[in-house]
């Protein structure tokens, strides 16, 4: 078995330092650190402007924030706080749901539907002839895998259940929305 001892290394020219190859296994000794997985960048957004969507089209809730990867390997941890309210006149159920996209694809919605909507947010209670949720959160984490050094949008966007609901993102008075964006290194 052979030992290199050096001080440093650096690529022969870029900035790409290749150690091993496709589908080698590099072992680091019992207490040895590494720079991999560590938070290479962090970006944060907040939006305090209401949107209120009537009807169960997904449509963006103004929650918004984009970041550059600097390498296709890294990882995009997403962590979103959105404030939101649900109202349904004359009904004992209320509803909804949140998603998040990347750009334009939807990467990530939590919530269960059916030919009505998203149901992941909401009650059901008798004997009332209107529902609503006063503002609440919904607290989620997303890692994405975007494989692309070029700026990536990452967005929410809310629906109610029902055509005849109303889902509110950022109700006045009931508190700001907020993202945060963290490239882990590979």
């Amino acid at each position: 078995m052979s030992k290199l001892e050096v001080d440093a290394i650096e690529p022969q020219s870029g900035t790409t330092l290749t150690i091993g190859a496709s589908g080698d296994t590099i072992n680091l000794a019992a207490g040895a650190t590494a720079g991999f997985g560590k938070i290479l960048n962090v970006i944060q957004a907040t939006t305090s402007t209401q949107v209120a969507v009537t009807g169960n089209t997904f449509t963006d809730t103004t929650l918004t924030a984009s970041i550059t990867p600097i390498s296709t390997s890294n990882k995009i941890l997403v962590l979103v706080n959105q404030s939101y309210h649900l109202n349904r006149v004359s009904s004992t159920y209320v509803y909804g749901g949140v998603r998040l996209l990347r750009d334009t694809t939807s990467i990530w919605d939590p919530n269960p539907a059916d030919s009505s909507g998203s149901y992941g947010l909401g009650f059901q209670i008798t004997g009332q002839t209107g529902s609503y949720i006063n503002v609440g959160f919904v607290n989620y984490n997303y890692l994405d895998s975007p494989s692309t050094t070029s700026a990536t949008t990452y967005k929410t966007q809310i629906r109610a259940y029902t055509g005849t609901g109303i889902a509110t993102a950022q109700r006045a008075g009931g508190g700001a929305s907020t993202i945060i964006l963290m490239e882990v290194s590979a």
